[in-house]
């Protein structure tokens, strides 16, 4: 890499680091709470469940009116207040945020406790519900406290806390669920699990949070500067990034909505089931997404001449992770169904492939979003959001009438790229950026056909569903890096940076230097072929 970008690769490191950190992390708590999720619903039975699952409903809304955008806009200032080693602002900030958190959090809290019977009454029609209601109610303050020092872990650089911190709650929650289940304590006693995972995972935040700031601020000698002059900042910055988080969950439910009327129950349980083993994807997408954002407020303090390098590289290297994934999946949509759910959800296969393989294009939109909440623009991530929930509103019915739920998963795809055109066109316009369009199709040739070549070969071999998806898995994997070297879809360039940010993780650290070097080698051959 050249030497004036040699900041770019050290922070590449980072990023990589922290971000394998997140993914690890999120890999093993999804994980746990799936396997105990299947568990918790053995022992409770399909009516315990469904007042477990009730019970912790209206906590679950509300605890998104806790914020107002406060734990986003603190990875932005915490990540640019460290960067320029202002520790000080940093403590400030996490103070006003945690103050806030609290206030909101308890209000919130105490309300919905009072109201149990109430709202137990009238909103979910089963008065007998008040004290489950009234035991979740602890859910709001705790879940909202768990999230705030998740996100100071990442504006700080530090996300692989964050994913251990993930791994904890769901360990917590699950070990203690089917402890108290086995006890005799039923549904109360899976709400109390429930809540216990959040309360033991905000207090471990909170001690950590303190002792991280603690250190750093006594090393600057400086005293914090008052919590209050900090709250008026956090929520100006946040609030366009908590718009487009309520813009994002109401089109979720309208979309769902349309469902409801143009779709069958059948197509409705095959479409969420769909959407999530779709989760497969975002396991590696959101933590690229989660530690890019700190990053690009990073460079900025640095020197804005250093963004346009970065957002090129991160679009690229996480297509180069990201689509292959979703390719695969996508691919191997039927497998994944059946494995998964049984035949009886062979309905869910088409829908699958089919958002799947849109997800394969999604990097470039997260890294946009990444963008622009890291240098300061948190508006234009609202603009691209409502753009898109104006567009999938009068699509997803019109498309739903005619295709179903098809019809709906079309319009959340044309929608999304209608905010990614957006996004993209301002974007080369304000950094007078490029990207390397031809390296990019290449990357999605090499995925694509990696993708067909596992799926014919490995049906082939095993008509059992599970074999098929062990080795299609590898074979995708080795057609992958092959066909990625033999198209050249990476440079020599990219080679070394993707050794120095790859090169240092615990456990695919040496797998990744292997896989590189065997993609070099492709590429020499490939040169001297050329040249004789």
């Amino acid at each position: 890499m050249p030497s004036d970008s040699a900041s770019l690769w050290r922070i590449g490191a980072e990023t990589a680091r922290e971000g394998y950190g997140l993914f690890l992390g999120n890999t093993i708590s999804t994980i746990i709470l799936a396997i105990g999720s299947i568990a918790i619903a053995r022992l409770l039975g399909s009516e315990n469940y469904g007042l477990y699952s009730l019970s912790l409903t209206i906590p679950s809304i509300l605890v998104l009116f806790t914020g107002l955008g406060v734990d986003q806009s603190l990875i932005k200032y915490v990540s640019e207040y460290s960067s320029r080693q202002l520790y000080s602002d940093v403590r400030g900030m996490f103070q006003a945020s945690l103050l806030f958190k609290l206030v909101t959090g308890a209000f919130t809290t105490t309300i919905v406790y009072l109201l149990a019977g109430s709202l137990a009454s009238n909103l979910l029609n089963r008065p007998y519900m008040t004290p489950l209601l009234q035991t979740s109610s602890l859910l709001i303050l705790f879940q909202a406290l768990y999230t705030l020092c998740s996100n100071l872990f990442i504006g700080l650089g530090r996300a692989s806390i964050s994913g251990a911190l993930a791994t904890l709650q769901a360990l917590v929650k699950v070990s203690l669920i089917i402890a108290l289940l086995l006890l005799g304590f039923q549904t109360w006693g899976a709400i109390f699990g429930h809540v216990s995972g959040y309360v033991v995972a905000a207090i471990t935040g909170l001690s950590i949070s303190i002792l991280m700031l603690r250190d750093r601020n006594r090393s600057q000698g400086r005293r914090s500067i008052p919590q209050i002059s900090h709250v008026k900042s956090l929520i100006s910055y946040g609030l366009p990034l908590y718009a487009s988080t309520i813009f994002t969950v109401m089109a979720q439910q309208y979309n769902n909505v349309v469902l409801a009327w143009f779709a069958s129950n059948a197509q409705v349980g095959s479409y969420v089931a769909a959407i999530n083993l779709s989760t497969i994807i975002m396991l590696v997408s959101t933590p690229i997404a989660s530690v890019l954002y700190p990053s690009f407020s990073r460079l900025e303090v640095m020197g804005r001449d250093k963004l346009s390098k970065a957002f090129e590289l991160a679009v690229k290297y996480s297509i180069l992770l990201i689509a292959p994934t979703a390719m695969f999946v996508s691919a191997s949509s039927k497998d994944l169904v059946v494995t998964v759910y049984g035949e009886g959800f062979r309905s869910a296969i088409p829908y699958l492939s089919l958002y799947a393989a849109f997800c394969s294009i999604i990097p470039l939109l997260s890294v946009e979003m990444s963008y622009f909440n890291g240098v300061g623009l948190p508006g234009k991530t609202l603009a691209s959001t409502i753009i898109s929930f104006l567009v999938v509103l009068p699509l997803s019915p019109i498309l739903a009438y005619f295709l179903n739920v098809i019809g709906v998963i079309i319009a959340i795809i044309i929608s999304q790229l209608a905010a990614m055109i957006y996004a993209t066109n301002l974007i080369i316009k304000m950094e007078m950026t490029h990207l390397n369009s031809r390296q990019i199709l290449k990357i999605y040739l090499a995925s694509a056909a990696s993708a067909a070549i596992s799926s014919i070969t490995s049906s082939t071999i095993s008509s059992h569903p599970l074999p098929s998806l062990i080795i299609g898995g590898v074979l995708f994997l080795v057609s992958y890096i092959t066909l990625t070297a033999l198209l050249r879809a990476l440079d020599e360039e990219d080679y070394l940076n993707l050794s120095r940010i790859l090169g240092g993780l615990r456990l695919v650290g040496r797998l990744a230097r292997a896989a590189i070097s065997y993609m070099r080698l492709i590429d020499e051959r490939l040169s001297r072929s050329r040249k004789a």
